[in-house]
């Protein structure tokens, strides 16, 4: 009798037990709120940093065959373009995020397709936006945006004067989409991330901490594309005066930072908005993703203005450390 193979990616029928630990709850958050998925050098970054891979390795396995964490299965690796290895939440991730935040869900008896699609629904209501597998189609994309988001919250880090206080991944937009009317049709709008960041050293008119509200666009196109200014420039300019935005950000201001593969991209999308929206052109900045996540994304001038098309930095003379 020949016994069937077992792909080295199944899951195994009965793993060895494991406690979920501090660090664990860490990891489920932190794929949860960077947009629902995670490649082994971020969680190797976060969590595991100086110490030897094998470690982290063993832990993701140990997640996974405990329904914690999800990997992509053999028949997934073979016909989806998955670059490099991801992870997202399991049913038990899911939950265990949940029970950390003070959300009371209970543990279903099974992981069927019925009884995750209840708790996908039931966890949205609690503000947990569960990713069940990635976007197949861009998962090069989604991971770019993890690393532009950790790019900026490092150099947020290295100035004592700023403030990360909001940031909000594309999985939450679209479980939860804006919209805006263009043409008498509703259209929706969805960034790939947000960041409010704080500045106390710069005042508003009402006195208050300046805040920046930064939306993101990452564009992974090569080569000219009429999308982009037929389906996003208008959208895209009119949300930021929208009374969507405001209800959401509190305050209708903000800007779009463009990120492109390349200069030659960048510059077919500058000419899109100065085309199709010549009046909003201010609201938007480009640069390139090289750039954006190996130098300083705030006080770097990698930034060209649709109106100059000259670079600069998004923040001029920065306090330095200490002062």
């Amino acid at each position: 009798m020949r016994l069937e193979k077992i792909s080295k990616y199944a899951r195994a029928k009965n793993p060895p037990p494991t406690k979920v630990t501090d660090r664990d709850t860490k990891i489920f958050a932190f794929i949860h709120d960077y947009g629902g998925m995670a490649a082994f050098r971020h969680l190797f970054d976060q969590f595991w940093l100086g110490r030897n891979p094998r470690l982290a390795e063993k832990r993701i396995s140990k997640l996974f065959h405990n329904q914690y964490l999800e990997w992509p299965d053999e028949e997934q690796r073979n016909t989806k373009a998955i670059p490099e290895a991801i992870y997202w939440l399991g049913g038990k991730g899911a939950i265990g995020l949940a029970q950390s935040r003070g959300v009371d869900v209970p543990m279903p008896d099974s992981m069927s397709e019925t009884k995750q699609r209840n708790l996908k629904r039931v966890l949205k209501e609690h503000g947990i936006f569960w990713k069940r597998e990635p976007s197949w189609g861009q998962i090069a994309h989604d991971l770019d945006v993890v690393d532009i988001r950790l790019s900026f919250e490092k150099a947020i880090e290295e100035l004592p004067h700023l403030n990360l206080i909001n940031a909000i991944p594309e999985s939450v937009f679209r479980s939860k989409p804006d919209t805006v009317m263009i043409n008498g049709k509703s259209k929706g709008v969805i960034p790939d991330l947000f960041l409010m960041i704080e500045d106390g050293n710069l005042r508003s008119a009402a006195d208050e901490k300046y805040k920046a509200r930064l939306l993101f666009e990452h564009d992974r196109s090569t080569h000219d594309n009429p999308s982009f200014r037929i389906d996003k420039v208008v959208p895209y300019a009119k949300y930021i005066f929208s009374p969507a935005f405001k209800e959401r950000f509190g305050f209708n201001a903000g800007y779009w930072l463009v990120i492109a593969m390349g200069k030659k991209r960048m510059g077919y999308l500058i000419h899109d908005v100065k085309e199709a929206a010549p009046d909003k052109a201010h609201l938007f900045f480009f640069s390139t993703l090289d750039k954006v996540i190996s130098q300083n994304p705030l006080t770097s001038p990698i930034w060209m203005d649709a109106i100059t098309t000259r670079f600069g930095p998004l923040i001029e003379n920065p306090t330095p450390p200490g002062q």
